[in-house]
């Protein structure tokens, strides 16, 4: 966590609608079953609109359509994305890990595969033949790189990311966990 933010400030970095206080000072995002004080309690799904009137957090980042399902005088932020509001706020409040460079010693690396400067291979990640990284990569553990993929300068793979066989990941890019290209 990096500090705290006003409900002001939080509805502006995310383009919402503060309804309430805003000098409510928010200390990190949970989800609405979870929330406690000096959260700001995440509802975007009907489904946890159950936990809304019970919730400890000190306010809500809503969206449109499960507005009406707060209490009334529930302080809120009023989003039409949710998820891109939580995105940003998540960046906010949750510091990205330290990285170094360099190649984790349980990474499998096939032949010719070149490495830009800079570039991180985690633990039990697989490159197969041919892959190239540029400059900056960072590749996480247990991704799985099919031959000859090619990975622009500065991208991301988060954990358990799989390309296939000549997959291309532009420069700068962000791939989730899990994602298969």
């Amino acid at each position: 966590m990096t500090g705290s933010m006003s409900l002001e400030a939080i509805a502006d970095l995310v383009g919402g609608r503060l309804h309430g206080e805003g000098a409510i000072e928010i200390i990190g995002v949970a989800p609405v079953d979870e929330a406690g004080p000096g959260h700001l309690a995440f509802l975007s799904a009907p489904r946890y609109v159950r936990h809304a009137a019970t919730c400890e957090g000190s306010a809500f980042l809503v969206s449109q359509e499960l507005e009406a399902d707060l209490p009334p005088s529930a302080a809120r932020v009023v989003v039409s994305e949710p998820y891109p509001a939580l995105r940003a706020l998540l960046q906010r409040f949750v510091p990205q890990p330290e990285w170094e460079a360099g190649v984790h010693p349980t990474a499998v690396i096939g032949t010719g595969v070149r490495l830009g400067d800079g570039v991180e291979v985690g633990a039990y990640a697989v490159l197969a033949d041919g892959v190239a990284l540029g400059d900056g990569c960072r590749i996480g553990a247990h991704c799985v790189l099919g031959p000859d993929t090619s990975v622009g300068e500065g991208s991301r793979l988060h954990p358990h990311v799989v390309t296939y066989a000549g997959t291309l990941i532009g420069r700068a890019v962000i791939v989730h966990s899990g994602s298969c290209l």
